[in-house]
Parts: structure tokens; C-alpha cells; sequence
């Protein structure tokens, strides 16, 4: 019993000794990365040098969307599917298409949040692809609502 126990020892020693290996080549990763953000860091400039800003990153981001009006990305889309409409389409409008139409500008997550809200507001209609899913062209466009996905959009009538 005793030379069972002297193994199981051996053994557990073994795999400190792995384990203390591994947080060795951690920590030199890490000792690594402290490295190289201290270059970083020391190529930018310092707040209160002459000729840097004394604001903090979040003061310039603030500065930087202040400087940007936020698009009424809900009012271009309204307006992009009223004209699709208007023109006669005998067919919903597809979302790909509806992204290209409101200026490409927002992001993909901008321009299904902004879908969303509209759709959640009753102002569009959001409608489901019905076809099988390997035929769905542009995909990174469809929109999950619900358990369907939709990939056509129309305004509301009111």
C-alpha cells in the first residue's frame, strides 16, 4: 500500500511539474505583452507635453461622434422603401438591396438595429424567406425575427 502511495505522489508530481512549465511560458507571454505596450505607450504623446492633448481617450471619442451627426438611419430607410414602393415593385423590397439603397454608409448591425426598431414600432413589415436556407443570396443581410428570417422588408400602410 505504502509503494501505491509513493507512485500516486511520483505522479502528482509529475503533473505539477507540467503545470509549473505551462505558468512559465504564460507568464513569459505575458512579460512579452507588458513589453510591447510599453513601446506603444511610449511613442504616444503624454497628456499636459506641448503639443498633445491633455484630454483622456474618452474626451477625443465624445469630441469625435460630436463632430458627427448620427444619420436618422430609420427616416433613410422609410424613405428608401416608400420610393421602392412607389415605383411600381411587384415584389417586397430585399434587404440587400434595401441596404444599398440607404447609402451602404451604417454597418450591417446599424442597419438590422435600425430595421428592428422599425419593424418593433409597426412602421415596416418584415417579411420571412420561404425558401431553402443553402438559396439565400447575401446572407450576412437576412435578419433573424422571431424564428423566421426575414429577408424582405415593405412600409406599413397606415
Amino acid at each position: 500500500m505504502l509503494e501505491d502511495f509513493v507512485r500516486a505522489v511520483e505522479s502528482r508530481q509529475a503533473q505539477a511539474a507540467e503545470m509549473l512549465a505551462c505558468l512559465r511560458a504564460l507568464r513569459a507571454g505575458f512579460d512579452a505583452l507588458k513589453a510591447n505596450a510599453e513601446q506603444v505607450l511610449a511613442q504616444l504623446p503624454r497628456p499636459g507635453a506641448p503639443g498633445s492633448p491633455s484630454d483622456g481617450l474618452m474626451d477625443r471619442f465624445l469630441r469625435f461622434h460630436q463632430q458627427q451627426p448620427a444619420p436618422d438611419l430609420a427616416g433613410v430607410l422609410t424613405a428608401r422603401l416608400a420610393e421602392w414602393q412607389a415605383s411600381g415593385a411587384s415584389e417586397d423590397c430585399p434587404l440587400p438591396e434595401l441596404y444599398r439603397r440607404a447609402g451602404g454608409g451604417p454597418t450591417v448591425g446599424a442597419f438590422h438595429d435600425a430595421l428592428r426598431r422599425l419593424h418593433a414600432a409597426g412602421r415596416i413589415y418584415l417579411h420571412p424567406w420561404t425558401g431553402p436556407l443553402h438559396a439565400l443570396p447575401e446572407p450576412p443581410f437576412a435578419l433573424l425575427v422571431g424564428h423566421e428570417i426575414a429577408y424582405y422588408a415593405s412600409v406599413r400602410q397606415c
